[in-house]
């Protein structure tokens, strides 16, 4: 069960509408699965319930899933997503080693402190628990002006090049980041038994990182000057690598980016990524009624699901579905079901305080 911190100021901004503490710890938080565990000055300690929905492991995605059920905004939300100039290439030696990698480019950003500790621990949550520890996801954010096109995902032997890693000032091997770094020892296992390790870089022969044990110190390290993000994921399935980016993605254009795609050059074929397009999906009216207990119109349905940042329209007797590209949860149609119960909850019962002013400025 992944634990968050997040500022209850910065929080309200995100959600767009002010909600007094005692509302939110009682009512609000339980709409993104949460439950505040702790509260220390602005510090809000939020246990997670759901293991399996990552976009609600940072205050952007808890904001998103407020605000549909408190009408900010309804219905999917919806990403812009320009081509960039940057170039990936992927080599072929990568095949039995970390084969794949899914990037971005994130401009226009102000890292504020909140929105700098916001990226660093969903980083965090989503490499250790959707990403199994590093093994199925390694992420790593990257200041985008010091990188030149192409960056090379490539293969290196463990004495073949030398580099600053994170927090490190003498240059070192990967061999030697495996037996002196701190977190070359604890992730070491991951390469275990592999002749070359994983390596990214760029055109002017920098190193951007060794995934998944480390970024360098001079690409890899973001700050209230970067303005500009080159994100990768690198991993064993895209199953896993897609839904992963496209949640960071969405937390840093909630926080006023401009999501860029990046071309993915494979072997085998190019990738352009991230896709924020909306997924599909439908769900009939009579096995939502039939599972949650209800008697609930198709309209009524629609309006429920729309509260969950779906977008709904009835069609005979079945609801066709748009839910966002950061949600991987949706195997069935019970998930859906399950979020047109929350939101029926929120709508049949008396609230704290049901009528919540427009956020202004929070304080």
């Amino acid at each position: 069960m992944p634990t968050i911190e997040a500022n209850y100021n910065d929080l309200l901004s995100l959600i767009g509408k002010r909600i007094p503490l005692d509302v939110l710890q009682e009512e609000g938080i339980l709409y993104a699965k949460g439950e505040i565990d702790e509260i220390d000055g602005e510090t809000l300690k939020i246990d997670i319930k759901d293991t399996n929905r990552p976009d609600l492991w940072s205050a952007e995605g808890i904001a998103r899933e407020i605000q549909g059920r408190y009408g900010v905004k309804r219905g999917v939300p919806r990403y812009d997503v320009k081509k960039s100039d940057l170039v990936v290439n992927v080599d072929k030696k990568l095949k039995n080693i970390r084969p794949y990698t899914v990037c971005a480019v994130v401009k226009n950003l102000n890292i504020t402190p909140d929105v700098l500790s916001q990226i660093i621990q969903l980083q965090e949550k989503v490499n250790i628990t959707f990403g199994r520890n590093r093994h199925e996801v390694a992420i790593g954010f990257y200041d985008y002006s010091k990188i030149t096109s192409p960056i090379t995902f490539t293969a290196v032997k463990p004495d073949g090049i030398k580099f600053v890693p994170l927090e490190f000032r003498e240059e070192m091997t990967p061999a030697q980041i495996l037996k002196k770094h701190p977190k070359g020892k604890e992730y070491a296992y991951l390469l275990k038994g592999l002749r070359q390790y994983p390596m990214f870089i760029d055109a002017a022969g920098e190193v951007l990182s060794m995934p998944p044990i480390i970024n360098s110190d001079h690409t890899g390290k973001i700050t209230a000057a970067t303005k500009d993000i080159f994100i990768e994921c690198s991993g064993f399935n895209f199953r896993f690598l897609l839904p992963a980016l496209n949640v960071l993605v969405a937390a840093l254009a909630d926080r006023g980016g401009t999501i860029e795609s990046v071309k993915v050059a494979y072997p085998d074929g190019v990738r352009y990524t991230p896709d924020m397009s909306p997924k599909r999906t439908k769900v009939s009216t009579d096995f939502a009624n039939k599972v949650s207990g209800l008697k609930l119109s198709p309209k009524k349905i629609c309006g429920l699901l729309e509260q969950a940042r779906y977008d709904a329209k009835a069609d005979g007797k079945n609801i066709r579905l748009l839910y966002p590209a950061y949600r991987q949860d949706i195997m069935h149609q019970r998930d859906v079901i399950e979020d047109m119960i929350i939101s029926y909850g929120y709508n049949n019962f008396e609230p704290i305080n049901p009528k919540l002013p427009p956020i202004g400025s929070v304080s």
